[in-house]
């Protein structure tokens, strides 16, 4: 009987311990940054790469085509540059893309970004988890979302973010 009560009550410990790490406790807080990339700015811009795909065992035509793009960030709020990113995206060839990139914040450091996405044309919904950063990032966690379309006093075309990080 003792024996069960002492597994319980350890099962108990490092289930609190479990949870307490994946949770931000109450102490901890999350910082929203909304900012939108502008499609239209000066030294922004993309390059669309077409693989030669040698076998595609299943998968799409675009299979291993590629997108790179950089952009001027800007904040929602009032339109001002915030800093840049650089982003890469490569279809899957079954439907989705996988996305890895990098946002730069200027004075603030890196925010390191990676997830999969639908292969879906036209602007849609994407969720991307915050791997890391630099600066004032170093072991950032947390998402980027972004709002298709959103455009933040602006007429320039962009697509509006919100990063959500973690914070201790």
């Amino acid at each position: 009987m003792l024996r069960i009560a002492l597994a319980v009550a350890a099962a108990a410990a490092a289930a609190a311990v479990v949870a307490a790490l994946a949770w931000p406790a109450s102490g901890n807080s999350i910082e929203l940054i909304p900012f939108y990339e502008d499609f239209t700015a000066k030294g922004g811009g993309n390059l669309a790469i077409a693989a030669k795909v040698a076998r595609t065992a299943g998968a799409g035509a675009r299979g291993g085509n590629a997108v790179i793009f950089a952009n001027v960030l800007r904040s929602s709020d009032s339109g001002a540059p915030i800093g840049h990113d650089v982003m890469m995206c490569t279809s899957s060839g079954f439907g989705w893309d996988l996305c890895h990139g990098v946002i730069m914040l200027r004075g603030r450091g890196t925010i390191v970004v990676e997830g999969v996405e639908p292969s879906a044309p036209g602007r849609h919904v994407r969720r991307l988890a915050v791997i890391g950063g630099t600066g004032q990032f170093v072991g950032a966690r947390g998402f980027a979302e972004s709002a298709a379309g959103r455009q933040e006093r602006t007429k320039a075309d962009g697509l509006g973010w919100t990063l959500s990080l973690l914070g201790n």
